[in-house]
């Protein structure tokens, strides 16, 4: 490890690091998919090896901060000082001693001035350790939250309707019974011969019910039909004992908390705060040809080469000339800028670490390239190298290809780009490659929307037919099918709208299971008629799911559904028509009142 941060140092003689940079590029080489140079370590020519070091530094600055002010906390015994100082112009804050700083940290603290305490009865309770309830103001009660002091409160028995639905008429007002009936009949014998007879039979008659009077409902016992009982909380009084004070009227004054008296004091706050400054130092040439080293250099192996502290760094750290030193001065400079009167640096530390970087200068079948390595496994940075140029060749075939709806062709050589995963064109390759693979699942959208609208539409037709006029269903549902049921008209209209939400479902699966067959389906045509395909499956069972649930009679609840959404439109309807009536009518009254201001006027 270099200890001396030199700028850069010519290391080609160095026949052994040679050996390890070449076996480092031929293992790095290896893990790169979809290339031919595995041996790439083998067949380069090497021109140079350049040692070029990168210097992460860092300055972390401490900074104090202080201010005077009163305070005052309760007399609690104790130890009382002579008292000196009397003003807060009697002292200066940073002529008072404060625990030393062991460490950089952020943080705010407080400390007495010793010789300023004094002890005073409480401003605030006058030094009786209780004040008024602020709740009560003293009253003793409050008002009550249950009833908001009406004393009353809603009827949890009718709800604070003030009666009940009769059980007897469920709230009709009349009842049903069978009433015997005589009527007058012709008989025939065995002779054929007639005669007259009467025979008994029985009518279903409505009468008022006798539980409610024929009104259909019955005053709640509770609230004796008022919806209102009395509060329990406040038995009706609407007040309640005040629960801060419990009744007293007063509370512990919470500036003395009780004692009676205060300490007063001057105080000294101090405020620690700290910058931390970051950046790396890397030879000119490092920089220009491998943007990646500065986005990963704090990931590289490196060692510290200068930890130092002091109270306040002076420029030229360094020795005169180092070329470290110009970096290091901007950063001591930068600190300083942040210093003031008040707001004074307490002292710094410095740290210099070093990244080993070598610089491999080699040809390959005739061009010149350039390669980094860092640390002491020589964790390669290939920069533009002939792997590099194979994905740049796959990155372009595959954009040109995608530019002519090749698809399938531009997937491939992307993914191969995308795999090989060059820093300098990693953004490029993954935008491209991204773009083709969402027009592939386009392909298989477009067959799953165009066959999936289709089975919807004409889907719609026979799914209304079928649960119209056949609708097996069992035995114990077999009440939907008849046109006197209130459900019936809506049954139909219903199991088309649970058909669409099913259709709507199943074409989103389709297009998810169809997407996972990606390039396998080679052409676009193909990919449509899979998605339309796919499509029709799934439609297909889930058309026969809803058939299977209506067989069970689960899908009647869809159409209480649609008759509540029903009535609510009617309703909604209703509203809207009021509303406009209002504003028409409202509307000519002021073209009224407006017409005769006008002809009174002129």
């Amino acid at each position: 490890m270099n200890t001396e941060m030199i700028y850069e140092q010519d290391v080609s003689q160095d026949k052994e690091l040679e050996k390890s940079l070449r076996k480092s590029i031929n293992g790095w080489a290896k893990t790169i998919p979809n290339h031919p140079y595995k041996n790439l370590g083998d067949q380069i020519s090497v021109e140079s090896i350049l040692y070029k070091p990168a210097y992460p530094m860092r300055l972390l600055t401490q900074y104090e901060s202080r201010r005077k002010d009163k305070g005052h906390e309760p007399y609690t015994n104790q130890t009382i000082p002579e008292r000196k100082i009397h003003t807060l112009n009697d002292f200066n804050s940073w002529d008072i001693s404060l625990p030393d700083i062991q460490k950089f940290t952020d943080k705010t603290t407080k400390y007495y001035v010793q010789g300023s305490q004094y002890v005073a009865d409480c401003f605030h309770c006058h030094a009786r350790g209780v004040v008024t309830c602020p709740q009560c103001n003293g009253l003793r009660q409050v008002t009550c939250p249950s009833c908001q002091g009406a004393g009353k409160v809603r009827c949890s028995s009718c709800g604070g309707s003030g009666r009940h639905t009769c059980s007897n008429c469920g709230g009709s007002g009349q009842v049903s019974r069978q009433v015997s009936r005589q009527r007058t009949v012709t008989r025939y014998d065995s002779d054929g011969n007639s005669h007259m007879g009467t025979e008994t039979y029985y009518e279903t008659v409505r009468q008022a019910c006798s539980s409610c009077g024929g009104r259909g409902y019955r005053t709640c016992g509770t609230c004796g039909g008022t919806g209102k009982v009395t509060c329990r909380q406040c038995g009706g009084t609407g007040k309640i004992t005040c629960p801060r004070c419990s009744g007293r009227g007063i509370v512990t004054c919470y500036t003395c908390q009780g004692h009676k008296q205060l300490m007063h004091y001057f105080f000294v706050e101090r405020t620690l705060d700290y910058t931390d400054q970051n950046t790396c130092i890397v030879h000119e040439n490092i920089y220009k040809q491998f943007p990646e080293y500065l986005d990963h250099y704090q990931e590289y192996e490196s060692y510290n080469v200068v930890s130092q502290t002091e109270d306040l760094f002076q420029p030229g750290v360094l020795p005169e000339g180092h070329h470290l030193n110009s970096f290091i001065d901007a950063m001591i400079s930068e600190s300083r800028e942040k210093s003031s009167d008040s707001h004074v640096i307490k002292f710094q530390r410095l740290d210099v670490d070093c990244i080993d970087t070598w610089e491999l200068t080699y040809t390959f079948r005739g061009k010149e390239y350039v390669m980094a390595f860092t640390g002491s496994e020589y964790t390669v940075i290939p920069g533009l190298s002939p792997i590099y140029e194979v994905a740049f060749k796959d990155w372009k075939s595959g954009v040109r290809a995608g530019r002519l709806l090749w698809t399938t062709r531009a997937y491939r050589q992307l993914k191969k780009a995308s795999s090989i995963d060059v820093y300098e064109i990693r953004e490029k390759v993954n935008t491209a490659f991204g773009a083709v693979s969402e027009k592939i699942k386009d392909h298989y959208t477009v067959g799953v929307r165009i066959v999936g609208l289709l089975a919807l539409f004409f889907g719609s037709f026979i799914a209304y037919g079928w649960f119209k006029h056949i609708n097996p269903v069992f035995s114990y549902a077999s009440f939907i099918n008849q046109p006197e049921n209130f459900l019936h008209a809506y049954h139909a209209w219903a199991q088309v709208f649970l058909f669409i939400f099913l259709g709507t479902e199943a074409m989103g699966i389709a297009a998810s299971i169809s997407k996972k067959f990606k390039t396998a389906i080679p052409h676009a045509l193909l990919r449509i008629i899979l998605g339309g395909l796919m499509t029709l499956i799934v439609m297909a069972i889930a058309l026969g799911l809803l058939g299977l649930l209506n067989l069970t009679g689960i899908t009647i609840l869809a159409d209480i559904a649609l008759l509540i959404v029903h009535w609510m439109l009617k309703i909604a309807l209703i509203f809207l028509g009021i509303f406009v009536g209002i504003v028409v009518w409202g509307a000519k009254i002021i073209w009224m009142l407006l017409s005769k201001i006008w002809n009174w006027i002129f």
